[in-house]
């Protein structure tokens, strides 16, 4: 029993994985482009070294 209930937490994980993504399934372009918004913007930031600016003023 000690071996298999990693296996059906997994399972059970999947299950409800499976559940929540079907739900969202109409939202998954907004989730693509707000993600791809965010890359380019990061990736903007830490070019012109402006990144830790703004990590620094947040940790305070």
């Amino acid at each position: 029993a000690g071996l298999g209930i990693p296996f059906l937490l997994t399972a059970i994980a999947i299950n409800k994985f499976y559940s929540f993504s079907s739900k969202i399934k109409k939202h998954f372009k907004i989730i693509e482009l707000v993600g791809g918004v965010l890359l380019i913007l990061i990736g903007g930031l830490i070019l012109t070294d402006n990144f830790q600016r703004i990590v620094t003023y947040f940790i305070k």
